[in-house]
């Protein structure tokens, strides 16, 4: 472990508060105090949230930390971020599917009807692809996981060939999909009047990417990360013929805490106002990473090419939120009831 640089000297601790309430710098080299008082100045490791340092530069100093259990820098140098394709990412789609609030999954008894009817139905049209987050310190070559990801590839020829078509694929596997389905007609092809995005954009798109996932473990946030494997994930061999990504920046309740009415009961006015915040939190994100809203609709979309035009609308000046017009044909209503019934 690498000792703080002789050069380097930390700031004085000047703060109010309470004497006794003061700790050495847990930076071995540094002779700092770290008030724990109300006017608490420091850093706290983010990897046991125990080390405290009066510095950010005592900190990275310290690295890996003085447990060998901790190993969060306080940095991260992105050209370590990797991803990792993990196989048999259908069987973790079931899993993941089961936790996100918009999951429209039949019963066991129904899935079975429908594959002795219908062959193998949408699992031969929509592939799941997980993904690890690895980080690989640079001096170290240690490396860790810090969090995954998890898309749905769907190939818009093999959706056709579904019984019901490009929509009723969608449909069969989940609500967010069916959603989806809205902006695109019954050949696959999105619909006009959609935004920034013109049905051009997709016609060289065999396939649609929706990007349902997207975690970074606590101690790793705030570093970048998440904005860096949007880029990465294009480089993807299982996406490298991808120029969109779609995405429907949603709150995974499965890593959301029981509300006092359990984990599936009705939320109390407080908790809705706190999941609000969280979605239009991870709505900012994305659009920060330079995703774009399709149409007026809650999925955005993030456009490979740097210089389509989604890249040079400002965050404040992208799509807000509207409901769907009216359906205008008995087919366009039927589809919005399959899609919006809970």
């Amino acid at each position: 472990m690498e000792s703080l640089s002789a050069s380097f000297q930390a700031p004085t601790a000047t703060m109010k508060g309470d004497s006794t309430k003061e700790r050495q710098c847990d930076n071995a080299s540094c002779g700092q105090q770290v008030h724990l008082g109300d006017y608490k100045r420091g850093v706290v490791c983010s990897g046991c949230s125990e080390a405290q340092y009066c510095a950010p530069q005592c900190q990275e100093a310290s690295w890996p930390s003085h447990k060998a259990a901790c190993t969060v820098p306080a940095s991260v140098d992105l050209k370590g971020i990797h991803l990792c394709v993990e196989k048999n990412g259908d069987d973790e789609e079931e899993e993941e599917r089961e936790y996100r609030d918009d999951s429209n999954s039949g019963s066991e008894e129904e899935d079975e009807d429908e594959l002795d009817m219908e062959g193998e139905g949408w699992m031969t049209a929509i592939k799941g692809v997980v993904v690890d987050i690895e980080y690989t310190h640079p001096e170290t070559n240690a490396t860790v996981k810090v969090g995954h990801a998890f898309l749905q590839v769907i190939n818009i020829p093999k959706a056709l060939t579904f019984p019901y078509g490009f929509f009723g694929c969608l449909d069969d596997n989940s609500r967010e999909l069916a959603l989806l389905a809205l902006h695109f007609d019954e050949i696959g092809r999105l619909c006009p009047n959609n935004g920034c995005w013109q049905p051009e954009d997709f016609d060289l798109e065999e396939s649609l990417v929706n990007l349902t996932v997207l975690v970074v473990d606590v101690p790793w946030r705030g570093k970048g990360i998440g904005r860096d494997v949007f880029s990465k994930l294009f480089e993807l061999p299982e996406l490298n013929e991808t120029g969109l990504i779609l995405s429907y920046p949603s709150v995974l309740n499965h890593l959301e805490p029981d509300g006092v009415n359990g984990r599936f009961g009705k939320r109390t006015a407080e908790e809705q106002a706190a999941y609000q915040a969280k979605w239009d939190r991870n709505v900012k994100f994305y659009q920060k990473s330079a995703f774009r809203r399709l149409a007026n609709s809650d999925f955005f979309c993030l456009a490979k090419d740097t210089t389509h035009p989604s890249h040079s609308i400002p965050i404040d000046q992208d799509a807000p939120y509207q409901d769907l017009p009216p359906p205008t044909t008995e087919e366009e209503r039927l589809q919005r009831f399959m899609a919006e019934k809970m």
